[in-house]
């Protein structure tokens, strides 16, 4: 592994982004109670192996609070190709 990417946001921004893709996704899994569900998780086994990879130093974590294509730039920014 040379590089992981780690989006930081709030889980309140991401229930907004979620909410709003339910409007138009048709997925069953776009609610609060299944996205609270995934936060928890993700909390508990997901961000475990991010710790591992951040004390290598191969975490760019990317703050994705901001629009698609600020996001996109700091991600192509950070990139190790």
């Amino acid at each position: 592994v040379k590089q992981v990417l780690f989006y930081d946001l709030s889980e309140e921004i991401m229930l907004e982004r979620i909410m709003k893709r339910a409007e138009t996704s048709g997925r069953a899994d776009d609610n609060e109670e299944a996205a609270k569900k995934r936060f928890k998780t993700f909390k508990e086994e997901t961000m475990k192996v991010i710790e591992i990879f951040d004390k290598k130093k191969l975490v760019l974590r990317i703050d994705a609070q901001g629009d698609i294509e600020s996001i996109y730039k700091e991600t192509k920014k950070g990139l190790i190709v």
